[in-house]
C-alpha cells in the first residue's frame, strides 16, 4: 500500500502517555471544567436518567395521550425533550428540576481528590453543590463562587482569572440547584444563554485561549462548549502541536477505537483525551485521579482494545454496516498500472438524512500513513477520498458530526470491480 505524509505526534499519544502530559500541564494551574460525571459518583443523575425523571413526571400528571408522550421520549434531540417538559410541567419545572440535586444519596472522595489537585479555578455545568462545600473546606475565605447569569460576576471571574492572588473561581455556568430562575437546561435557556448573545462564548474563548483547560465527566457533546473550542483551535492553531487542553473520558465497548477518538478530539477540538473505561457510576474516574495526584501511573484504568485481524485491521470495528441512518459509504477502482489502483471512497448523504458535518474521517488499512484521513473533498451531501493501493482492505468512516455514525465497507465485497485487486 502507498505511504504518504506523517500523522500529529498528538494523535499517536498512548493514553498513558497523554496522562503523563496532562500531568506535566498541573504545573501551569489549569482550569477544571466539570460535568454530569463527576456528579453521577454522589447518585445524582445524568441528562439521560434526568429526562427519563421528568418524563415520568409528566405521564403521572395525564397531561399527554399515549402517543405524545411516546412521540417525545423517542426524540433525538435532549434539549427538544427538556423544552417539551417544561412546557408540560410548567411555571415549577425549574424548582422541580432543581430538587433533583438537592442532596446526595452516594458517597465519594472523587470531589476532594479533584480540589487537592493543581487546578486554579473550577467551572462546572452541575446544579449541586458537591464541589462548592469541598472547596470551602480546603479553601475558606479565598473561595469566590460566580454565578454566571449574574453578568457583573462573570465580568469579575473573566477579568482575574490570571491573577495571582491566591483566589480560587468557581463558576456556575449553568445554574445551581437552589436558585431555580439560573437553571439552563432547555432549547430554550441553550438559546438564551448562548444564541441571542454572543456574550458567553466571547467570555469563554478568552478562556480558553489563555488557559489551559481539563475536561472532567464531560461529553464533549455540548454544542455551545464545543462550538467555542473550535474556535479558539482554528484561530489559534492548537491542534498543529501539542494539546493545550485535556478531557477526561470515559470509553465503552461501543465507542469507536480510542485511536480514531483521540484523531477527532484533537484535531476538532485542540483537545487530548485520557480515557477510562465508561461505568454508570464512572468509578473508573476516581482511580484516573489518584494516578494524577501521585504522577504514578502503573495503576491506570487499563482501556481495553477491541480484537482485530491483524491483516485487515477495521474488519468489524465499524459496525459492519456500510449503509446506516441514511448514510452510505461505497467506493469506486480504477486501474493506474499493473497492479496498481485508485480507489476513490465515498460518504454519501441520503434524501432524508442531515447535511454531512466535518470531519467525515476514513480509517484505512494501517499500511497507509497516516492510517485515518480526512475527506479530501467535501459538501455538504458528500465526502470523497482517494488513495492508491494494491489490493482490496476494509474502510471504515466516522461521520464525526453526525451523532457518531460509523460506516463499513470490505472493499472485497465490491461487484465491479477489478478482479486482480479484490484477490490483492
Amino acid at each position: 500500500m502507498k505511504r504518504s505524509g506523517t500523522a500529529f505526534s498528538a494523535v499517536k499519544t498512548s493514553n498513558a502517555g497523554a496522562a503523563r502530559l496532562l500531568y506535566k500541564t498541573m504545573d501551569q494551574k489549569p482550569v477544571a471544567f466539570i460535568g454530569a460525571g463527576v456528579s453521577a459518583r454522589y447518585g445524582f443523575p445524568a441528562w439521560n436518567e434526568m429526562l427519563k425523571r421528568l418524563h415520568r413526571m409528566v405521564d403521572r400528571s395525564g397531561i399527554w395521550d399515549p402517543a405524545k408522550s411516546e412521540a417525545v421520549a423517542n426524540l433525538d434531540d435532549a434539549l427538544w425533550q427538556a423544552q417539551e417538559y417544561k412546557e408540560a410541567i410548567g411555571p415549577r419545572f425549574n424548582a422541580k428540576v432543581g430538587r433533583l440535586f438537592a442532596k446526595a444519596n452516594k458517597r465519594s472522595n472523587l470531589v476532594k481528590k479533584l480540589v487537592g489537585l493543581r487546578f486554579s479555578h473550577f467551572v462546572t455545568t452541575n446544579y449541586d453543590k458537591v464541589l462548592e462545600r469541598e472547596m470551602r473546606r480546603q479553601f475558606g475565605r479565598k473561595l469566590v463562587v460566580i454565578h454566571w447569569d449574574r453578568p457583573e460576576e462573570a465580568r469579575r471571574f473573566v477579568r482575574n482569572f490570571n491573577s495571582n492572588d491566591g483566589r480560587r473561581f468557581l463558576v456556575y455556568l449553568h445554574g445551581r440547584h437552589d436558585r431555580p430562575e439560573s437553571i439552563v437546561l432547555t432549547e430554550e435557556d441553550y438559546a438564551s444563554r448562548y444564541l441571542k448573545t454572543d456574550e458567553t462564548k466571547r467570555k469563554l474563548f478568552a478562556l480558553f485561549a489563555a488557559k489551559p483547560v481539563v475536561f472532567i465527566g464531560f461529553s464533549l457533546r455540548d454544542p455551545d462548549l464545543v462550538t467555542t473550542l473550535r474556535e479558539v483551535n482554528a484561530h489559534l492553531a492548537f491542534s498543529e502541536g501539542p494539546s493545550r487542553h485535556f478531557a477526561l473520558l470515559s470509553l465503552s465497548r461501543s465507542d469507536p477505537q480510542e485511536s480514531s477518538l483521540r484523531a477527532y478530539y484533537v484535531r476538532r477540538y485542540g483537545v487530548q483525551p485520557v480515557f477510562y473505561p465508561y461505568s454508570v457510576t464512572h468509578h473508573q474516574l476516581d482511580r484516573l485521579i489518584g494516578c494524577l495526584s501521585t504522577g504514578k501511573f502503573a495503576g491506570m484504568p487499563r482501556i481495553e482494545p477491541p480484537a482485530r485481524d491483524p491483516e485487515d485491521p477495521q474488519k468489524n470495528q465499524w459496525g459492519q454496516q456500510s449503509t446506516k441512518d441514511g448514510y452510505t459509504l461505497s467506493a469506486t477502482v480504477h486501474p493506474i498500472d499493473d497492479d496498481w489502483y485508485r480507489v476513490r471512497l465515498r460518504v454519501q448523504a441520503g434524501t432524508d438524512a442531515d447535511d454531512l458535518q466535518q470531519p467525515v474521517l476514513f480509517h484505512l488499512h494501517d499500511t497507509f500513513a497516516p492510517m485515518v484521513r480526512d475527506a479530501d473533498d467535501f459538501d455538504q451531501r458528500c465526502a470523497t477520498l482517494e488513495v492508491e493501493a494494491y489490493g482490496a482492505f476494509t474502510v471504515g468512516a466516522q461521520l464525526c458530526g453526525n451523532k457518531w455514525i460509523r460506516l463499513e465497507l470490505d472493499l472485497s465485497d465490491l461487484e465491479k470491480a477489478p478482479k486482480a485487486f479484490l484477490e490483492g
